[in-house]
């Protein structure tokens, strides 16, 4: 096993719509020979490191070749509106000049490097060396819990279309979201909420929740406000948080429109 090091010249896209070339420090894992397994690589081929990186560039947040500054903006369009090629239009429409397939690319590697982040930061609470703060101990916290429903792709087995392109199912499933925020005596949000969410069962979602408060500190609020609408499992997690953290002060609150409706339900089939 090596590491190969050597100096590169490397182009940048920065947010401004603007490219620049670098000179930077390039690296890539190589195994031996002797370790290799398998038929040999052709001419061209990437090998089990793949593309190799940019160490310096790696550290201070440019991915993909991409400024951060530009990560952030074309991933948050891109999921702010109903496709990417309305995302590659806008981003034009700001001098930032993108391709449709570049705009997808980032996306993706950013939401990819969101879950690893993630992941991680579930393998540190299971692991009890979490780091935490003192944000929201000793303050009213809201907890809002909600299920959607999207279409997800699950490509098939066997040999892809002569096109290329894979045949795949698109079977509905119920995305399971959270929001957690500080609230006043009154209900009145306070900063920014922690949003995050999950295709998994209640009890990933149940995870989450409790990760992301002990992060903040917020398992030790003053009190917790749960909101939820009519889904039992809404209220399965809602058990089972406040089982997993006793002695904590907690108000329940029934969503109002669900409410509303079922009421409406129920006068309208007892005036008919």
């Amino acid at each position: 096993q090596a590491e190969v090091l050597d100096n590169r010249s490397v182009s940048i896209s920065l947010l401004g719509g603007s490219t620049v070339t670098v000179r930077a420090t390039y690296m890539v894992y190589r195994p031996s020979r002797h370790t290799r397994r398998g038929r040999p690589r052709g001419v061209g081929k990437r090998g089990k490191g793949g593309a190799g990186l940019y160490p310096a560039l790696h550290e201070l947040g440019f991915r993909d070749r991409v400024s951060p500054a530009l990560q952030t903006t074309v991933a948050r369009t891109a999921t702010e509106v109903a496709s990417y090629q309305i995302a590659r239009d806008m981003l034009c429409d700001r001098g930032i000049p993108i391709s449709c397939k570049r705009v997808r690319k980032i996306t993706l590697a950013l939401a990819a490097r969101a879950f690893l982040n993630r992941n991680a930061k579930l393998e540190q609470a299971h692991e009890g060396t979490l780091p935490t703060n003192a944000q929201w101990a000793g303050k009213r916290i809201a907890i809002a819990i909600d299920g959607g429903r999207l279409r997800t792709r699950i490509f098939r087995q066997g040999r892809p279309r002569a096109s290329g392109w894979r045949r795949f199912t698109t079977p509905w499933c119920e995305p399971k979201m959270l929001a957690i925020y500080e609230i006043d005596d009154k209900g009145k949000k306070i900063g920014k909420p922690i949003y995050d969410g999950t295709l998994g069962d209640w009890q990933a979602l149940l995870r989450l929740v409790l990760i992301q408060l002990k992060r903040t500190g917020a398992d030790r609020a003053r009190e917790i406000v749960f909101l939820g609408d009519g889904g039992p499992w809404i209220w399965t997690v809602q058990s089972e948080l406040f089982a997993a953290l006793p002695g904590l002060k907690k108000q329940d609150v029934l969503d109002f429109y669900h409410a509303a409706g079922y009421l409406w339900n129920m006068i309208d089939k007892a005036t008919t």
